[in-house]
């Protein structure tokens, strides 16, 4: 008997999961209008320096210890939306625009970090200093500042009054038009 009850709770828990799986779905292509088409531009950047020295990241305007240095970065882009009717996409296009703080993934590829200051003896001020920084993705709802991502240090500066400036460069598949998108941190003592 007890060996029923044990196999028809393995059922009944099986059944159940199987059931869940076959609801979730991806989306019908129907649930998007005709010649749907959602693009996104990088329109602003703004950067924060943090505090990493106790439990929690806290944006700070005070001495950080150079080794609890990180730059939040957020990322602000319009997401535009067109739709249309299927047999001609040139006529009657609607369009959307949202601006937003995004996750923008691709940033990775034309972006850079320069040094305002003296980073160290081979690092003079205007050089590029990404090779000291390495980037992460923060998980959303984790962080109360809702950063884009994070530059973390993995090379320490020399001590002392530090700004950096984050430089993305869009640069369009057809090349014809490169816009520099840059912001820079407030200087920061670090120590």
């Amino acid at each position: 008997m007890k060996f029923a009850k044990k196999n028809f709770s393995l059922l009944l828990l099986l059944g159940g999961y199987l059931l869940f799986c076959n609801m979730t779905c991806e989306p019908a292509d129907d649930e998007f209008p005709p010649n749907y088409l959602r693009t996104e531009e990088l329109i602003k950047l703004e950067a924060e320096n943090i505090d990493f020295s106790g439990n929690q990241m806290i944006v700070s305007s005070e001495k950080i210890k150079k080794e609890a240095y990180v730059i939040g970065v957020k990322c602000f882009t319009n997401i535009y939306e067109q739709w249309g009717p299927e047999d001609d996409p040139e006529t009657n296009v609607e369009e959307n625009v949202v601006s937003s703080t995004a996750h923008f993934d691709n940033v990775e590829k034309d972006f850079d970090i320069i040094t305002v200051n003296d980073f160290d003896e081979t690092h003079l001020a205007g050089s590029s200093v990404r090779d000291s920084f390495l980037k992460t993705k923060v998980k959303k709802g984790k962080d109360a500042y809702s950063f884009s991502f994070m530059l973390i240090l993995r090379k320490v500066p020399e001590p002392g009054v530090h700004s950096f400036k984050i430089v993305y460069t869009l640069n369009p598949e057809d090349k014809t038009e490169i816009k520099v998108i840059e912001e820079q941190t407030d200087p920061i003592e670090l120590f």
